[in-house]
């Protein structure tokens, strides 16, 4: 193959990449808590996910208590609930409307508690209601679990492999403006190329790892990563036989917490696939698929 073909290639690779990466975004889901007038608050990210009949976001642990506790403690007794309410803003198309939800109508299996420790299981599905998928499916990009449990081969660190998270940056959020009938205030979703430093150690067959995010033009780095947790990790693998190959994304684990020193800590495919599919058939056994 000629240089000149080489560099063909490379740069359909590079555009596919962009491409695969830009279509994850879509698939992010931004939860984000009101209180009356307050100006809205980033509580975390997620992914749009389907798992069996089950429709709903993948996230955290920590996230989805957030925002299931979401102004429910005593003080705010006396706040009506539709005026405390989360909405799940996608990033799929742009001018949407975010649906708003009661916290108490929303359902969730979480693995992992408080306190939330560095080598414990922080990982979650908040289940939305179903009339809601509609919705989500028309703005959005939904993922099918049981399609990326079984495309999902762990870690594969071949030639042209690579890893990147998406997710939502408190940071990048713009202020909230006030208008006459609403206060609206601007998301930007994160996307950015990384890798695997290192595996920590943990127990009961959960894999957690270091990720490092890489600065790129495009997605540079923000000083703080808050308002990722919960966001996916993706793998994009090169599949295909010489002459016929293509780069896929596989949803391959979460974004759990950032470390003192920028990276972040993300659960891996066996905590995602083995331990939570297993607590989510264990919660609604009819509705999961049978492994």
């Amino acid at each position: 193959m000629s240089d000149e073909q080489d560099a063909v290639h490379a740069g359909r690779a590079a555009k596919e990449r962009r491409a695969l990466i830009e279509a994850a975004g879509h698939s992010v889901a931004a939860f984000v808590g009101m209180l009356n007038d307050d100006p809205p608050q980033l509580l975390g990210s997620g992914t749009l996910v389907k798992y069996g009949s089950i429709f709903g976001v993948l996230t955290c642990a920590h996230v989805s208590s957030a925002v299931l506790a979401w102004k429910q403690s005593e003080a705010f007794r006396d706040i009506r609930p539709e005026r405390r309410q989360v909405r799940i803003l996608c990033f799929g198309v742009k001018g949407q409307t975010a649906p708003s939800f009661d916290p108490s109508s929303l359902l969730a299996t979480e693995f992992g508690k408080a306190p939330w420790k560095l080598r414990e299981p922080d990982l979650a599905f908040v289940r939305l209601p179903p009339h809601t998928e509609s919705h989500f499916m028309a703005v959005g990009n939904i993922r099918n679990l049981e399609r990326h449990r079984k495309l999902q081969k762990n870690w594969e660190a071949q030639p042209g492999n690579f890893l990147f998270v998406a997710g939502a940056v408190e940071e990048w959020t713009a202020p909230s403006v006030d208008t006459s009938t609403y206060r609206s205030t601007k998301y930007t979703t994160y996307l950015s190329i990384g890798r695997l430093a290192r595996q920590l150690f943990t127990r009961d067959g959960l894999d957690r790892y270091i990720y490092v995010p890489k600065a790129l033009r495009r997605t540079p780095l923000p000083h703080s990563f808050g308002g990722t947790s919960g966001g996916g990790v993706w793998q994009g693998r090169v599949v295909g036989a010489e002459g016929s190959r293509r780069i896929e994304a596989v949803l391959s684990g979460v974004a759990v917490m950032e470390t003192r020193r920028g990276n972040l800590v993300v659960h891996g495919p066996n905590s995602l696939f083995d331990r939570l599919l297993t607590r989510m058939r264990e919660t609604w056994p009819e509705e999961c698929p049978s492994h």
